[in-house]
């Protein structure tokens, strides 16, 4: 996710939309099925989901494995950065928003 702040030529429709996509994740994040089920299956996914070596044939398929693993590792690595990411940008354009006003 490009960092909208930084993007010169966002407009203020799409900060708009970051806000209120944020505020969605926001009520996403603090409800029971996210902190209790959700947020620990994907931590679990992305921390501690490796492959068994015992049941593994050979180098070859060792290694495949193991990709696959990373793979589904990272996936869910990049899908608790971009919930993070994207509140935290919102909350940034947020506080620019009010700093903006305060100076008016």
């Amino acid at each position: 996710m490009e960092d909208i702040l930084e993007k010169a030529s966002a407009t203020e429709e799409q900060r708009k939309k970051l806000i209120d996509q944020a505020g969605m994740l926001e009520t996403l994040v603090a409800t029971p099925g996210w902190q209790e089920v959700l947020l620990p299956w994907l931590n679990n996914r992305t921390f501690h989901a490796w492959e068994d070596p015992q049941y593994v044939t050979d180098k070859d398929d060792f290694f495949y494995r193991y990709v696959v693993q990373w793979a589904k590792a990272e996936s869910t690595h990049q899908i608790l950065k971009f919930v993070n990411d994207t509140i935290a940008h919102a909350n940034k354009i947020a506080e620019a928003r009010e700093e903006k006003k305060d100076e008016s």
